[in-house]
């Protein structure tokens, strides 16, 4: 990958990379001290926008095995950024059964002339003021979550043109503010009964103040 991350607490600000495998790979992880010392997939996200990855073989953007950033004790301040030793802390929900979420905001990102866009699996994550076109895949979301808040959408004020848009097969998934501009593709429930990861195969999308500007007369959304 042009950037490899293992912690989502990095800052990931103004950065452009072409022509990799792939762009962007966040792949959560410890290794050394850290091991088994960090809920790696429950970190919260750092600032993450102005960004651009084209041109790659694979993934534009990519996160993988499933971040869902949730409300812990880890901070820098805090035992060395090590999580606190109540492992519950990596549970989605809380002993009173309220979810642990902790919504973040992919921002002002750029992706084109890529194959995927987004995610296996990822929670609490939305993508805001977005571009992505000219990739075979605008976006690919194979699982996620309801947002925490109950109300924030996953994609928002975005913009995508030429490609498949590969949404999740369960939650409510929300898209709000956004265009959709030439040969764009809905490809809903796209990984339903697809091996251990599309499971459930009864999502329900929300299109709010969505746009459809395609001009092309033989392109079906659906």
């Amino acid at each position: 990958a042009a950037v490899y991350i293992r912690a989502g607490t990095n800052d990931l600000i103004g950065n452009r990379a072409a022509q990799s495998f792939n762009g962007m790979l966040f792949e959560p992880g410890t290794i050394g001290e850290a091991s088994n010392q960090v809920c790696s997939n429950e970190v919260a996200l750092g600032r993450w926008e102005g960004n651009t990855w084209h041109g790659h073989g694979r993934f534009g953007t990519y996160t993988l095995f499933g971040p869902y950033a949730k409300i812990n004790s880890r901070s820098p301040e805090n035992q060395n950024g090590h999580s606190s030793v109540d492992w519950s802390e990596c549970d989605g929900f809380d002993a009173d059964g309220n979810t642990r979420g902790l919504p973040a905001a992919i921002v002002n990102n750029v992706d084109y002339d890529n194959v995927f866009v987004g995610h296996y699996e990822a929670g609490d994550i939305q993508y805001k003021n977005h571009a992505s076109f000219n990739n075979l895949n605008l976006m690919y979301w194979k699982e996620t979550k309801n947002f925490d808040d109950d109300c924030s959408a996953h994609i928002s004020s975005s913009y995508y043109e030429n490609g498949n848009m590969a949404l999740p097969d369960q939650a409510t998934f929300i898209i709000e503010n956004t265009i959709f501009g030439d040969n764009v593709k809905i490809e809903a429930n796209h990984h339903c009964q697809e091996g251990a990861t599309g499971f459930l195969c009864m999502p329900q999308y929300i299109f709010h103040n969505v746009q459809w500007t395609n001009l092309s007369p033989n392109t079906n959304w659906l």
